[in-house]
C-alpha cells in the first residue's frame, strides 16, 4: 500500500488510504481503492470486474468520479485547511443505480463534520433528473427544455 505522508493502521493500509475508503464504505457501494503507487491505484469492486483489480484510467466515467470523490474529501481532510470544501464537476457521469447513494454519503460527511461542504454539478435537462436525497440541497440554475416546460 501506499503510505506516502501517512502512518500505516490496522490492516496493512496508510491513514490516507483509510480515510479514501470511510467515504465510499459510508456510500455501500462495494468499491475498495488500492494505493500500489503514486503512479499505480485504482480500485476493486464487489459487483463486477470478477474480483479483479482495475487501475484508476481504467474505470469507467462513473467508477473514476466516485473513486475521484473519494480521493479528493481524503486529501481535502488530511490538508488541515480551515474550511474544507469539496467540489465535484460532472456528476451527471456517476450511474442512475451509484448516485442516491454516493449523494446520502456526501451529505453524512457533512453531517458529521468530515467536509464542511460539498458543492456538485450536474448537467441535467429537468431538476428532477437528480434524486432528492435528506441532506442534500439542490439549486437549479438551468433552464428546462420545451418539451419539460410543457409536461
Amino acid at each position: 500500500m501506499w503510505s506516502r505522508g501517512g502512518s500505516s493502521v490496522p490492516g496493512g493500509q496508510s491513514v490516507s488510504t483509510t480515510i479514501i475508503q470511510e467515504l465510499l464504505d459510508i456510500a455501500d457501494l462495494g468499491i475498495q481503492v488500492v494505493f500500489n503507487s503514486i503512479s499505480d491505484f485504482g480500485a476493486f469492486f464487489d459487483d463486477d470486474c470478477d474480483g479483479h483489480y482495475v487501475p484508476f484510467w481504467g474505470l469507467s466515467d462513473s467508477e473514476r468520479a466516485i473513486t475521484g470523490a473519494a480521493i479528493a474529501s481524503a486529501l481535502i481532510r488530511l490538508s488541515g485547511a480551515p474550511w474544507k470544501g469539496l467540489l465535484i464537476d460532472g456528476l451527471e457521469c456517476v450511474d442512475s443505480a451509484r448516485l442516491p447513494p454516493l449523494l446520502r454519503a456526501l451529505a453524512r460527511m457533512v453531517e458529521t463534520g468530515a467536509l464542511d461542504n460539498v458543492l456538485l454539478t450536474h448537467r441535467a435537462v429537468t431538476p428532477a433528473e437528480i434524486p432528492v436525497v435528506e441532506g442534500v440541497t439542490i439549486h437549479w440554475v438551468g433552464r428546462e427544455s420545451a418539451a419539460a416546460r410543457a409536461a
